[in-house]
């Protein structure tokens, strides 16, 4: 395979915005003193990125986030003046990115000065792709396409596209889904019209980059099949090893052996695990002899019935971490709708281990050598790792999971985190594959040793503020970006999307529902809120005039929380209706690559689905 250019998921929402890069958008004020807990994330990555040798993934996020937030000023100016001191690679990215923000103001410049501002961007956008041909041509692609006929720029932005396409399997998928809905866009410039439709066909999403909804995202999310990481397909990892993904919320794994075939987790549903297994029988024909569960939740364990009986040990062995029993009746007694997760019909939950791993255990399947390593953090307290050495290859589950436990349910171990990445290190495996796509593209092995650096120095930070009564938020505000992550580019990403988390979990495991700030102590309403605003001389326009303000300065919690109190008082304003909806797909595009849970919970509050992919493909 190919040596990746862009080696990272979270630089699929690079263009999330770029639909409004043509010259009617207007460029956002930057926001002075941005309100701590919302940009906090951004100023972390302004800071990583400011680092000798940043990491590929850190500058794609810190794009992503300018744009979702419409910090176009604030992102021009960071970029033209790291370009000026950059060395190394990632002089092109930043030299690139600064055009592009460049051409995104150009509505707001002098109209004599405008043609002269957005070829001064296009310029940077030329020098970016001539020193580093595989982001930096992404980008100017999507810009060029998005310019007006007076540029000429159509003709390279097909070139672009077209190059980046053909070269695929070198980017992550949410690129390739943006290039291809630019390129039928540019297409349909040009009058290629057939060609424009099959392209668009193949991003799933059909006509919407026509209808101004435009995705970068390998994601796709509906009430009817819930939520998917990417593309249906199966990946082959290692000789007699293979991944399938996008079939289910989970991914799952399978094993050949001289006996048949090890599955390591079965998906959410039973027709989902059997499509996919479907799809790997043009690999093998072995059958399923073992179930290796890493853990006991409801997305790695519902289809299990795809794989043979889970009761019937003569079937089927079922091997499970010894608290597994424990995590299963916490997933089992969740009272949670999860239709835009996993789909509207019940999940079949019922699951009984034949075999349970309570220590480090070798074991030798036809022929073949598993190590299976009981840990008790982070998402869950039974989770299972399993080592195939001679592949080079560790299967982790969840245990990275940055949400620390499913964020609807108590469970969860920080310091058991710790713990997991330190098994992880005493066997050194190339390359660990995780229950999700994202989670594989972005904690991989080398980021382990600076991670569990940064997270015992976060955990320690944290503990500390518990002791001295400090609330979380003051805490989740101090922005730590631990020195070891300097020295470690790779660790930046995988830190900043646990890092809040981390504290948060933190605090809930430890000072319950009052916290030492007092947060908690008192309920106070919608109603409560809105009244006390009221109290301060607000009336009904001026909520509507406050939220599009924040807005504007490229906040959009604030204003979700303020819709909601305003929508709780005057419940039919149209205003506040339509700024409701705006405030949530904002909210989707900060969140499509970043936050998957977001985007699922934020796409069904706005009622809008993001299609799937079109015809899946085998192997990818």
């Amino acid at each position: 395979m190919k040596r990746a250019i862009i080696p990272a998921l979270f630089l699929c929402a690079l263009i999330a915005l770029f639909a409004s890069v043509s010259l009617p958008s207007a460029a956002k004020a930057p926001v002075a003193s941005p309100p701590p807990t919302e940009h906090v994330l951004l100023e972390g990555l302004k800071q990583a990125c400011a680092w000798p040798e940043p990491d590929i993934r850190a500058v794609g996020t810190l794009i992503n986030l300018f744009l979702a937030s419409e910090l176009d000023a604030e992102a021009f100016a960071y970029f033209e003046g790291q370009r000026v001191v950059a060395t190394g690679p990632s002089r092109a990215w930043f030299t690139a990115a600064a055009g592009l923000f460049q051409v995104r103001q150009a509505s707001s410049i002098p109209l004599l000065r405008r043609v002269a501002w957005v070829r001064e961007g296009m310029a940077k956008l030329d020098a970016g792709v001539a020193q580093d041909g595989g982001l930096p041509r992404y980008l100017r692609g999507a810009a060029f396409a998005s310019l007006p006929p007076r540029f000429d720029a159509i003709d390279q932005a097909i070139l672009d596209l077209e190059w980046v396409l053909a070269n695929a399997d070198q980017y992550p998928m949410g690129i390739e889904r943006g290039a291809l809905q630019y390129l039928g866009a540019a297409y349909r410039q040009v009058g290629r019209d057939a060609e424009a439709e099959a392209v668009l066909g193949r991003s799933g999403l059909g006509t919407a980059v026509a209808e101004g909804t435009f995705r970068a995202t390998p994601f796709s999310v509906s009430a009817q099949d819930g939520f998917r990481f990417t593309k249906a397909g199966i990946q082959e990892l290692a000789e007699g090893v293979w991944l399938a993904a996008g079939f289910d919320f989970g991914a799952m794994a399978f094993i050949e052996t001289e006996a048949g075939l090890v599955a390591i987790d079965a998906g959410t549903r039973a027709e989902n695990a059997a499509a996919a297994l479907a799809a790997l029988r043009q690999f093998t024909s072995a059958p399923i002899t073992h179930v290796i569960l890493t853990h006991a939740h409801w997305d790695h364990i519902g289809g299990l019935d795809a794989f043979g009986s889970r009761l019937d040990i003569s079937e089927l062995e079922i091997i499970a971490q010894q608290r597994f029993a424990e995590e299963l009746a916490i997933v089992q007694e969740a009272d949670i709708s999860f239709s835009w997760f996993f789909g509207p019909e019940p999940l079949d939950l019922e699951v009984q281990p034949t075999r349970w791993i309570d220590g480090p255990t070798a074991l030798t399947i036809g022929g073949r050598d598993f190590e299976l390593i009981p840990v008790s953090g982070g998402e869950t307290t039974d989770g299972l790792l399993v080592h195939l050495q001679d592949a080079g290859l560790m299967f982790v589950g969840d245990v990275f999971m940055p949400y620390l436990g499913a964020p609807f349910v108590e469970e969860g171990n920080p310091r058991g985190l710790i713990a997991a990445i330190a098994e992880v290190e005493k066997r050194l495996p190339a390359r660990l594959i995780h229950g999700h796509q994202p989670l594989t593209d972005n904690f991989t092995a080398d980021s382990m040793p600076a991670l569990r650096a940064a997270v015992d120095e976060l955990l320690d930070e944290t503990d500390s503020a518990i002791a001295a009564g400090r609330g979380q938020e003051a805490v989740i505000a101090g922005n730590l970006m631990p020195e070891v992550l300097q020295r470690s580019p790779a660790a930046v990403i995988p830190y900043l999307l646990m890092r809040d988390q981390l504290i948060r979990r933190t605090y809930d495991l430890a000072t319950g529902y009052w916290q030492p700030d007092g947060s908690g102590i008192e309920t106070v309403t919608r109603d409560d809120l809105a009244r006390a605003l009221e109290a301060l001389g607000a009336d009904e326009g001026d909520y509507a005039k406050a939220i599009e303000n924040l807005l504007a300065s490229g906040e959009a919690v604030m204003p979700y929380w303020l819709v909601q109190i305003a929508r709780h008082r005057f419940p039919q304003d149209a205003e506040l209706v339509a700024l409701e909806r705006q405030i949530l797909e904002r909210l989707r595009t900060k969140n499509q690559n970043v936050n998957p849970f977001k985007l699922i919970v934020y796409s069904e509050a706005l009622g809008e689905e993001l299609p799937g992919w079109g015809e899946a493909e085998g192997l990818f």
